[in-house]
């Protein structure tokens, strides 16, 4: 009665391909950085604590390579920066009448905004103060 139903198994050709490609670009890449990563560790130990072994030396040698992707990433940084700062030079020497141009165009709107809302506000005032006065008036019966 406890019987367990089979699992099905595609085999089309897609899965079949995506299997092996895995196996072929995934797994075995990493597998084999492992094995060389142990292997330098097991290198770099023995040599190191021999009795001939330099331990300054190897130390200096992984700041070394502790420190090199610090500094390209910092270099990558670095001309992103200088990149940034040679655009806004350039886009600095296109601009300054347009920018001037659009600076009076925002005050000029922004007086015009200014105006407007100092208009909304008195004419709701005076018509709250209005419709307060008539309530008054109503309750003073």
């Amino acid at each position: 009665m406890n019987k367990k139903l089979p699992i099905p198994r595609p085999d089309r050709a897609s899965f079949l391909k995506h299997k092996r490609e895995t196996n072929r670009q995934i797994l075995l890449p990493i597998i084999l950085s492992s094995l060389v990563m142990a292997a330098l560790f097991v290198l770099v130990a023995y040599t190191t604590f021999t009795p001939a072994g330099d331990v300054a030396r190897w130390a200096a040698i992984s700041t070394i390579w502790i420190v090199i992707p610090l500094m390209v990433l910092l270099l990558v940084t670095l001309a992103v920066l200088a990149a940034m700062v040679y655009g806004m030079q350039r886009l600095l020497k296109i601009t300054p009448n347009y920018s001037g141009l659009a600076q009076e165009y925002v005050l000029m709107f922004t007086a015009k905004i200014q105006q407007y809302a100092v208009e909304i506000t008195e004419r709701v005032i005076r018509f709250r103060a209005w419709v307060d006065t008539i309530q008054a008036f109503l309750k003073r019966d």
